[in-house]
């Protein structure tokens, strides 16, 4: 039992420290399967106490909010950090959430010490420790009519290290905030939700979370909700994905970030800082970019994009300077309808009677600029039955270009697309498989020049530099491609036509053509 064995605190350790080797400790004990299932990786010492340095406030008396709080590492970070640099300081009242029973009392010790230090400090802390569900015991106060009065308890600051794991819709936490959900939830959003809506005016929210909310429609209501309650004053990001929780194991994409409440007077900048990891955090780079170079508002999405250096800003001022979208050059995106698991009975490795059956591309088929069917694959069946049943899943045989729908983020490129071309098909109907997005013409097919300007576009390094600057996840969306600015038709037809006289098209190539036809220099992007 993790409860059985307590670990002593060291003479003049300070608090911090001691979190650190009981949840040290803590984590040797859990399984790597117990902590993936309810998201909980403990903080380690020198990411709290970065962490704890974005706070800047300077108020006597603060009241602070931990929720998921573990043993309470960020806390004790946090009120050493103000103990040195917040000069009024006379007196803090924590509150400190954590669900997990079996780590209550190491909590309750650590925070016991936390008081002792602090005393000796000349600062008064009150504490209070609830061990209960933080999403469920305030998700209440997002109900409409408790807005009219607010009369729910706010906080100075709220700092969290939440958890990271995806809930279905049928869950009680999905049901609880249902209002700022789509789809498949998780539950660092709902912990940022809340958290946005208990902060004081000039109140600061510090969490460190996965970057995956920045993008996408399962997160657009949250972004919606949570950008309408705050604006972010810091965003740091790792740029390894090992690193923040290497002792864990965990390979996530994660974020450091400080919001401040919302309201007309907020000064509307933005710092931006990065570092490899957790190693290099005293030598980190930043600069600072207004708030509406990261986010547009007034767009329906609200994808937040987060450069890490002047190229990739550079990048996204000329992106966003063009001034069509798929729909305006007549063009859309789609998700692959065919689903394996369910259409198993349609899907077939090797017919007989090749002619009642159409071919069926995977995600596997496609390589840059380049579709490989059939493929030796005894996993992924190559064909597909035509008959009733499978009418709607197929596609007449036309032009498009496939995307893959996802990819690692350790990958060169996040983007890859290729040709699937009439004329290489001697079939009437293709079967796509949802791991894959095609792009056709609406009303006409894709003519050969744009076909492969925009396979051109699709693969090249600027396009995949900018989807990297606000994509956190390992989804191509279909929706996020539809608000993607492109080229204007002229440029398109160009670039198709001198992609379409090379004998290969490599990366390189590739690149040289984005280049010289959309005139990077001039723009001063060096790739």
């Amino acid at each position: 039992m993790l409860n059985s064995i307590k670990l002593e605190h060291n003479i003049n350790e300070i608090p911090s420290h001691y979190a650190d080797r009981v949840g040290r400790h803590i984590s040797q004990l859990i399984s790597d399967k117990d902590k993936k299932k309810h998201g909980q990786f403990l903080t380690p010492i020198d990411i709290s106490s970065f962490i704890s340095t974005f706070s800047i406030i300077d108020k006597d008396s603060i009241k602070i909010l931990d929720p998921g709080c573990g043993v309470g590492i960020l806390s004790c970070s946090l009120i050493e950090y103000l103990s040195t640099n917040n000069k009024y300081l006379k007196s803090v009242e924590l509150i400190l959430f954590e669900i997990d029973k079996r780590i209550i009392d190491h909590l309750g010790i650590v925070i016991s010490y936390l008081k002792e230090w602090t005393n000796k400090q000349k600062i008064k802390l009150e504490y209070k420790i609830i061990n209960s569900d933080y999403v469920l015991n305030y998700a209440p106060i997002l109900e409409s009519h408790q807005n009219l009065f607010e009369n729910f308890e706010k906080f100075d600051i709220i700092i969290s290290n939440p958890p990271y794991f995806k809930l279905t819709k049928t869950e009680p936490h999905s049901n609880a905030m249902k209002s700022i959900i789509n789809g498949q939830p998780n539950m660092y959003a709902m912990f940022l939700a809340l958290s946005a809506k208990l902060l004081k005016k000039d109140g600061e929210l510090i969490f460190i979370i996965p970057r995956s909310f920045a993008s996408g429609q399962y997160f657009r209501l949250f972004r919606e909700f949570f950008f309408k309650n705050v604006t972010l004053s810091n965003v740091h990001l790792f740029n390894s994905r090992k690193e923040a929780f290497s002792r864990d194991d965990v390979l996530q994409e994660n974020i450091i970030i400080r919001a401040i409440k919302r309201n007309n007077q907020t000064e509307k900048k933005v710092k931006i800082s990065f570092s490899n990891g957790s190693k290099d955090l005293s030598n980190f780079k930043s600069f600072t970019l207004n708030e509406d170079e990261l986010i547009d508002l007034k767009t329906h999405q609200k994808i937040l994009h987060i450069p890490t250096n002047e190229t990739e800003i550079k990048i996204k001022e000329l992106i966003e300077s063009f001034k069509n979208k798929f729909i305006d050059l007549g063009i859309n995106i789609s998700t692959g309808p065919v689903i394996p698991f369910r259409h198993k009975k349609v899907i077939e490795s090797n017919p007989r009677l090749k002619s009642d059956y159409a071919p069926l591309i995977w995600m596997s088929n496609t390589e840059k600029m380049e579709l490989n069917w059939p493929i030796n694959n005894k996993n992924k069946a190559q064909y597909i039955l035509i008959n009733e049943d499978s009418k709607s899943l197929l596609l007449p045989i036309k032009n498009y270009i496939l995307l893959r729908r996802f990819s690692s983020k350790d990958d060169s490129s996040r983007l890859i697309a290729c040709p699937l071309l009439k004329n290489n098909f001697n079939f009437d109907y293709v079967g796509v498989e949802n791991h894959l997005n095609y792009i056709y013409g609406i009303d006409n097919e894709l003519n050969m020049k744009i076909l492969f300007g925009l396979l051109v576009v699709l693969n090249s390094k600027l396009y995949d530099i900018y989807f990297r600057t606000f994509n956190g996840n390992t989804q191509v969306s279909s929706t996020e491609f539809r608000g993607i600015k492109m080229p204007d038709i002229d440029k398109l037809n160009k670039i198709g036509t001198e992609a379409l006289l090379l004998k290969k098209v490599t990366q390189d190539k590739i690149d040289l053509l984005i280049d010289n036809i959309l005139d990077l220099k001039s723009n001063k992007i060096i790739l």
